[in-house]
């Protein structure tokens, strides 16, 4: 039928369209190309279609009118399952509006899935696992599976700062509970060890180190703390900690 309408047919119908059904008329320009095998003009306009679709859900979630607006997300990725922003958008939507835990992971887990076709996906797929590794981490704790998402992010872009604080969070977090809430030194070392890799000067961990340190290496347990003392003393918010690192090191002096 769309070949027998001809390119110029199609083109006839799209000017009569309004903006609301405009994504239909790209998708069909989309198909026509794909049967003609022009693949190149085909993705144009599949791209077309889905940068309509994506503008009218943002429309909608503008003015509250979320049913709607998944609806459009939701014809999307009919139209192209690999749009790593529309999954996204849709996992954020059930996630922030609708509190929605599960059906939010599902929506990320397969952008996480989907493989990137240029740098803008990359970027999209480092959102997908950061909201991951925060759902597994604050709602379903489980921080072993946290941290794979949060590495995964490190690994598409490793300069990215907010999956490294994120990975460093966790990796101090779970140290913290180890070494006051169970005891485990050894454990927690393992963990804040982790935590200074990605920020080696970082006070904080190095003072959880030192402390760490105190029953296990009490020279370690020095030079963390004097570390912890030499990269804190300038900054105000690590004031509580390098006073205790002090009195620490005092009383090993005694």
């Amino acid at each position: 039928m769309l070949q027998a309408a001809g390119e110029q047919g199609i083109h006839a119908w799209g000017i009569l369209l309004d903006h609301r059904t405009r994504s239909d008329y790209y998708f069909v320009l989309s198909h026509y190309y794909k049967n003609e095998d022009q693949e190149e003009k085909s993705y144009e306009y599949l791209k077309m279609s889905a940068d309509e679709l994506m503008m009218q859900a943002q429309a909608k979630f503008q003015v509250d009118q979320f049913s709607d607006g998944i609806a459009k997300l939701e014809k999307l990725i009919e139209q192209d399952v690999d749009h790593v922003r529309a999954h996204l958008m849709l996992g954020e939507i059930y996630l922030e509006e609708f509190g929605d835990i599960q059906r939010a992971t599902s929506y990320f887990e397969e952008a996480f899935q989907i493989v990137p076709q240029d740098s803008a996906d990359e970027i999209y797929l480092v959102d997908a696992c950061i909201k991951l590794g925060e759902i597994y981490f604050e709602d379903v704790a489980d921080t072993q599976r946290a941290i794979v998402y949060f590495k995964k992010a490190l690994e598409i872009s490793p300069e990215d700062p907010f999956a490294a604080i994120q990975l460093l969070d966790t990796y101090l977090r779970l140290g913290i509970h180890y070494l006051k809430d169970i005891g485990n030194n050894q454990k927690a070392i393992t963990y804040f060890k982790e935590a200074l890799e990605i920020f080696p000067e970082d006070p904080e961990v190095l003072y959880y180190l030192g402390s760490a340190y105190r029953e296990v290496d009490i020279s370690k347990s020095k030079q963390y703390l004097q570390k912890t003392i030499e990269y804190g003393s300038s900054d105000s918010l690590y004031e509580d900690i390098v006073q205790d690192a002090k009195e620490i090191l005092l009383e090993y002096s005694k």
